[in-house]
């Protein structure tokens, strides 16, 4: 039960960072908007990593947790360069 409240709070950490990193103001300070917005996702990512850790050791047999845990990490593995920010235009150099 504890892992779908790790779950839960992480989603609403993520979406609230993306709604705070939406409705930034110009004209206020880092710390009013993007400060909070980065601290609050990655309190949120940690949250549902943790909580995805907890729900594959609990389903997987012993002898299949290192087969059932390696996909999600794996799949984030090769997604990152995807989703670094380099690959946004305004951002290459």
């Amino acid at each position: 039960m504890a892992d779908i409240y790790h779950a839960v709070f992480g989603t609403i950490f993520t979406g609230s960072a993306g709604l705070l990193f939406a409705l930034i103001n110009p004209s206020s300070t880092y710390w009013a908007f993007g400060f909070p917005a980065a601290v609050i996702s990655v309190f949120g990512a940690d949250f549902v990593f943790a909580a995805g850790t907890i729900f594959v050791a609990k389903v997987a047999l012993p002898h299949e947790q290192s087969l059932a845990g390696s996909p999600p990490y794996y799949a984030l593995k090769f997604l990152q360069p995807v989703l670094t920010l380099e690959q946004v235009p305004c951002f290459r150099r």
